[in-house]
């Protein structure tokens, strides 16, 4: 292995390892499909039907971690969104 694959391999573990820190309510992790990498995560929580209403993926899917995070963090706001307005109660 040569020190440019090597220190691709390094990288994507360093991403990953970031990832899954990051996001813990997510398991994270990297596939091989016809175009090379895929990063995923799927939510390691059933979601609810409310949830769902409010965008909620219980999967997703990205070509690159970058991709990946920017998709993690929308959806980590979602779900914090989706989740508080289960316990609010009108007045």
């Amino acid at each position: 292995m040569d020190d440019s694959a090597f220190d691709a391999e390094m990288r994507t573990a360093q991403q990953l390892s970031v990832l899954s820190v990051t996001y813990p309510g997510w398991d994270i992790g990297i596939a091989h499909d016809e175009s090379g990498l895929l990063w995923w995560a799927t939510l390691r929580r059933p979601v609810t039907e409310r949830m769902r209403a409010s965008g909620v993926a219980e999967w997703v899917r990205q070509p690159d971690a970058i991709a990946l995070a920017a998709t993690l963090a929308w959806q980590t706001s979602l779900v914090h969104n989706a989740r508080a307005s289960e316990f609010w109660v009108p007045r």
